[in-house]
């Protein structure tokens, strides 16, 4: 015989602390923070006509009374019209579901701002300011309107959220990594700086400021599929904080694409040795097209037969192109494909790129080694993703809705835990049932309640003058310092005393002594000083073995070891007497980079080429320094471009002035001792002697009609205006 069940709308729960005892319906509860709906009551009765006590469930739950308009209607989710018993479950010190609370979830990770989110969800539950007339008034919240404090979503961000992304974030690195970061600016005032306060200004005076560094935001995305696996707030692009972020997952990935950026080769080098550095080719396409716009070289040129298209070009609505790419930005696409491809650049850079300009030229004699020696790392371990470019779109998709309140955001761990839930967005993680299910788990392990009264391990305030525990919910929240502008400040610290370094300071020195040594025997000897100021090596003496030795014992060497270029390099597992060709970066010139074997440098000394005498850097050249000489330059008759020499060279070379005068000269007899065409000096000597002597002429005539006025007395008239 099957037992009879009890109507739904009888089921009652039973007392915690009389359990057995009978319980009665006792109405309901009215919700203090809404008039929408209320909670079931129950009373206990211990003793037959005994009045009993009142109870509540610990997970209450939440019920539409009259004034609600869903009241007496199906749940628009389960379509069920809910009994005595039945509504959407809350806990303690808690109002909202955890279906709610995931809803609050998505909005954050969608991008809305904390504030509008709680704000959204107080208005979805009707929670609106009731308070009785009889009472003092709520600030800032009139009757009948919601609170716009954001302080609800802050709650729910450092209870839940950090379960969430326990389960759902990734926790190790993928295989190919792309990375890259943003700065977020905001406005802001600062005060007047020393030159100011020298001027005349207040000390005590803040002016408004429009760009201030609130922050940056580091991006890494899984090279497989385009998916987000880390988004995380840092003070700064420094070493420290690339470390910091590339610390932040397990594993190690075996490749790691990014930017130009000393900082993330360095941070990936110290973090994860094994790990390959490939710096992106868009990135170093778009530094050389910069640099070749500055040069003079247009990006568009004007065809010389127009083509005739198939579809009309759009805004325009014309069916004819009359406009097409450069020779030079078309091949810059492609120059880095291969050894062919870039050669073919640098020939169609010889032939548009005048030669008094240097910017483009300059950069490639810097950042060849780099493109070299990644076509090597290609070579030899095979295809990989080699550009960032399809990230930069994605991080302005993700990192949008942040810049628009970057000043706001203090708090760098709930930060942090936004940019987790954008991360899991971004993945397709981001389910509202799949977050309610881990919410639900969260509140259900710690006894119903959001923390466990064990995890409130904070110290004690003082609190009206009496020493209390701090409250948990004030966990997370900044006391006497931003947390996030703390970052923004050491990173900036960090920097200058990079900058400062004692190293690099002696080493300076060190160079600079040998170059004053060699000025003094050139002075001596009566040889002209270059205007460079470049040395002859010095003669040293071998250094002792380096049998057993690795590169980074070498200190002063590893301080121009070029962390970007040598991205599949580790100095310390790498041989001290070792015949590989690795790049170097002198401290006196960060654009001199070179390329020689480690046994060159730990052996023989061998210093930087570029200021030794032995290579030319552009920007230190004939075309720099003399622009207008390089001009004069001969196209033709010449092995080398002016670029390639220096402005104190012996080398006889052929020049060409503006009328045509073709002649021989030395560099140094142009730039020291200001000669020109001789052609021209002839004309022009020619001319100055005529001028010279019109002149001379023009001032004795002058002369004798001034003495012939002065010998010949005025004529004077009669009264009758005859002569008298």
């Amino acid at each position: 015989m099957a037992i009879a069940q009890p109507a739904p709308s009888t089921l009652r729960p039973e007392c915690s602390s009389h359990p057995g005892s009978r319980v009665r319906l006792d109405g309901f509860a009215p919700s203090k923070w809404s008039e929408a709906h209320r909670r079931p009551r129950y009373r206990c009765v211990t003793a037959p006509k005994t009045r009993g006590h009142s109870f509540t469930l610990p997970v209450a739950v939440r019920q539409p009374t009259e004034h609600h308009p869903d009241s007496g209607k199906a749940c628009p989710n389960c379509e069920h019209v809910y009994e005595r018993h039945e509504g959407v479950r809350t806990g303690r010190d808690f109002v909202f579901g955890h279906q709610e609370i995931a809803r609050l979830f998505l909005r954050v990770g969608e991008g809305m701002s904390l504030r509008d989110a709680s704000t959204g969800l107080r208005e979805s539950v009707f929670r609106v300011n009731h308070r009785d007339p009889a009472k003092p008034r709520l600030k800032r919240i009139r009757p009948g309107d919601t609170s716009r404090q954001a302080n609800l979503a802050i709650n729910y961000l450092d209870a839940y959220a950090p379960a969430v992304l326990e389960a759902l974030h990734p926790k190790a690195w993928p295989r190919v990594v792309i990375v890259d970061s943003t700065t977020l600016m905001t406005r802001g005032y600062r005060p007047p700086d020393a030159a100011e306060i020298r001027a005349g200004a207040d000390p005590t005076d803040e002016t408004l400021a429009g760009n201030l560094k609130a922050g940056t935001i580091m991006v890494a995305v899984d090279a497989s599929d385009a998916r987000p696996c880390l988004i995380q707030a840092q003070g700064g692009k420094d070493i420290e904080s690339w470390k910091n972020f590339f610390s932040t997952l397990g594993g190690a990935p075996e490749w790691v694409i990014a930017d130009l950026d000393a900082a993330i080769a360095r941070a990936v080098r110290e973090t994860r040795p094994k790990t390959i550095l490939y710096h992106s080719r868009h990135h170093l396409e778009e530094l050389m097209r910069k640099r070749a716009l500055a040069d003079g070289v247009p990006l568009k040129v004007k065809l010389e037969e127009p083509i005739q298209l198939t579809r009309p070009l759009p805004w325009t609505n014309s069916a004819v192109k009359r406009w097409g790419d450069h020779p030079l930005h078309a091949a810059l696409r492609v120059a880095q494909r291969g050894p062919d491809e870039w050669a073919a650049f640098l020939a169609l850079i010889d032939e548009h790129v005048p030669p008094d300009m240097i910017g483009l030229r300059s950069w490639i004699a810097t950042n060849e080694v780099l493109i070299e020696r990644q076509w090597r790392i290609a070579r030899v371990h095979g295809r990989i993703p080699l550009s960032t470019g399809s990230l930069e779109g994605k991080i302005g998709e993700w990192v949008a809705p942040l810049r628009r309140r970057a000043g706001r955001w203090q708090n760098v761990r709930r930060l942090n835990l936004a940019l987790g839930l954008i991360t899991l967005r971004g993945r397709g993680e981001a389910r509202e049932a799949r977050y309610a299910k881990l919410v639900r788990a969260q509140f259900e392990a710690r006894g119903n309640r959001s923390h466990l009264p064990a995890e409130n391990t904070l110290p004690l305030e003082v609190w009206r003058d009496q020493p209390r525990q701090m409250s948990w919910w004030r966990t997370w929240q900044d006391r006497g310092v931003a947390s996030l502008p703390h970052l923004v400040r050491e990173s900036e610290r960090r920097a200058k005393r990079r900058a400062a370094d004692a190293h690099v300071t002696w080493a300076r020195e060190r160079l600079e002594a040998i170059y004053e040594t060699q000025v003094d025997i050139r002075d001596r000897l009566g040889i002209p000083v270059p205007p460079t100021g470049r040395p002859k090596r010095p003669i040293q003496e071998p250094r002792e073995s380096v049998r057993g030795k690795v590169l980074s014992e070498f200190e002063d060497l590893m301080a121009e070891w070029d962390w970007d270029f040598n991205g599949d390099l580790d100095p310390m597992n790498l041989p001290a007497g070792s015949k590989i060709k690795v790049a170097w970066r002198c401290l006196l010139n960060e654009d001199h980079v070179w390329e020689t074997r480690v046994a060159g440098r730990t052996l023989q000394q061998a210093f930087c080429p570029f200021h030794m005498g032995n290579r030319v850097h552009p920007s230190e050249s004939l075309a720099a320094y003399f622009p207008w000489l390089a001009k004069e330059w001969h196209p033709t008759k010449n092995d080398l471009r002016p670029d390639q020499v220096t402005r104190a060279s012996g080398r006889d070379v052929h020049w060409i002035c503006e009328h045509g005068h073709e002649w021989p000269a030395v560099v140094y007899s142009r730039t020291l001792s200001k000669s020109g065409c001789p052609e021209c000096s002839k004309v022009v000597g020619a001319a100055k002697s005529k001028a010279s002597k019109a002149q001379k002429r023009a001032a004795t005539d002058a002369r004798i009609e001034i003495q012939i006025a002065t010998l010949v007395p005025p004529m004077e008239h009669a009264a009758d205006g005859e002569p008298s």
